[in-house]
């Protein structure tokens, strides 16, 4: 039965055959992904990071603050001004004497206007304050240093973990198309006559296996890809491992431990804040035991009173003022005795830093030389296993072999494969501690790493 509708159906196949046509063409003329690089990585996640925004402000807070305590060292000046109605009338003007003939006027609207200074002489305590705000601003700094680093670093350990997540799944792609290749062989046979159902079941079962672990290695290689995205404020497309270049570290030569060490008690950002903590403490006991001493304070006012209907007068004053607490009730004691116990907890944090500090030096330093002796041997695993899972197909080609062995090879060769890439990203992520450790993180330290894109 031929169709009603020829020309129609003859145009539909030909568009169907024009799309098959075009589709390889249309996906080779595809755009490839912008190349996104680990520095490029780390500038987006220090521009986003908000623990290292907050930082950052905190920082500005600090300095600020600096300038608001060195503002004691000037005088305050300020102007006044009134206006008061009152239900009965009140003198408009000051009382200086009682003289009949010298009786102020009163009026029921009264001004007041007046510049007035206050300058203080002494406090004992003006220098302290401005130690310790500058202190505290040097800590502050420190911290944005110390949230820097630590963006850094985590961004880079993302970056590596979807590298080494998607160098994994290729390895995990590389076995199972030698075990469809496999599998292919022993269909072969089979249908030949010349192997056994169990063997094609025993390649069937192996590489349903294998796909379980990849459908498990492409779920990882999410997961870190999202987490990049999220740490570089990307769409969650946006940090794909396909995006990303390859890091590769030079193996520099890694000083000793003792000028590691060095290095980091003169530079580690969370040693410094320690330190510029304990200096604000110190200061901070200053203050405190300066509230003993006497405060001394030069005052002065130009003052202009009068009311609505009444004649406008103009006055100035001048003198010092001293100010001396006799008693408190234990408030200046109690004081100085916090500020001191303050003090001396943050010098015992700071030796409990430096402590640290030198065991972080010990742990960055294994794992740098740990990684590079692994990675070393691993890529010599590799080249045997694959040397063997090789031999091990001729001999099965040969039928002199056996299936299982060749099977085992082949898994030996994936673990030794995923090992290594998980062994070269994890030798650089030694180093980015070793270098967040002794304060040398930054962005001139990750650009110098070697991308080969």
């Amino acid at each position: 039965m031929s169709t009603p509708f020829p020309s129609i159906a003859m145009r539909l196949a030909a568009a169907a055959l024009g799309i098959a046509a075009t589709a390889p063409a249309a996906a080779q003329q595809a755009p490839a992904p912008t190349p996104l690089s680990l520095a490029a990585a780390v500038r987006r996640a220090l521009e986003h990071d908000p623990v290292f925004g907050a930082t950052v402000a905190t920082g500005e807070a600090a300095r600020a603050a600096v300038g608001e305590a060195q503002a004691r060292w000037f005088p305050v000046v300020a102007l006044t001004g009134s206006a008061m109605q009152y239900q009965e009338p009140m003198i408009a003007i000051p009382i200086h004497g009682f003289e009949a003939d010298r009786i102020p006027p009163f009026d029921e609207t009264l001004f007041q206007a007046g510049v007035t200074l206050q300058y203080t002489l002494f406090d004992g305590a003006r220098r302290a304050r401005v130690r310790g705000a500058r202190a505290r601003s040097d800590a502050a700094l420190a911290a944005v240093d110390e949230a820097a680093q630590t963006a850094i670093a985590r961004t880079v350990r993302a970056y590596l973990a979807v590298l080494g997540d998607r160098g994994v799944l290729d390895a995990h792609d590389r076995r199972l198309a030698a075990l469809d290749s496999e599998l292919g062989r022993v269909r072969l046979r089979r249908d030949a006559g010349k192997a056994a159902d169990v063997e094609v079941l025993r390649v069937e079962a192996t590489l349903a296996a294998a796909r379980a672990e990849r459908v498990r290695a492409a779920a990882d290689l999410d997961v870190a890809e999202r987490e990049l995205a999220r740490l570089a404020d990307l769409p969650p497309d946006g940090a794909r491992a396909e995006r990303l270049v390859a890091v590769e570290a030079e193996a520099e030569p890694v000083h000793a431990r003792e000028v590691l060490l060095a290095r980091a008690l003169a530079t580690n950002p969370v040693l410094e804040r320690a330190r510029r903590e304990q200096a604000a403490a110190h200061a901070g006991r200053a203050v405190a035991t300066a509230a003993r001493w006497p405060t001394l304070d030069l005052i002065g006012a130009y003052m202009d009173r009068g009311g609505l209907d009444t004649e406008h007068q103009l006055e100035w004053n001048v003198g010092v003022q001293l100010s001396y607490p006799l008693f408190t009730g234990g408030a200046v004691a109690g004081a100085a005795e916090r500020a001191g116990a303050e003090s001396r907890a943050a010098a015992q944090r700071v030796r409990a830093v430096e402590q640290q500090v030198a065991r972080d030096v010990d742990r960055a330093l294994a794992a740098v030389e740990e990684t590079a002796a692994r990675v070393a041997s691993l890529e010599t695993a590799v080249t045997r296993f694959a040397e063997v899972a090789r031999i091990e197909q001729l001999r099965l080609d040969a039928g002199s072999g056996t299936q299982t062995d060749y099977l085992n090879a082949e898994a030996d060769l994936l673990a030794a494969r995923a090992a290594l890439v998980e062994a070269t990203h994890g030798a650089i992520a030694a180093r980015v501690d070793l270098a967040r450790v002794i304060g040398a993180l930054d962005l001139v330290w990750v650009e110098d790493i070697g991308e080969t894109p």
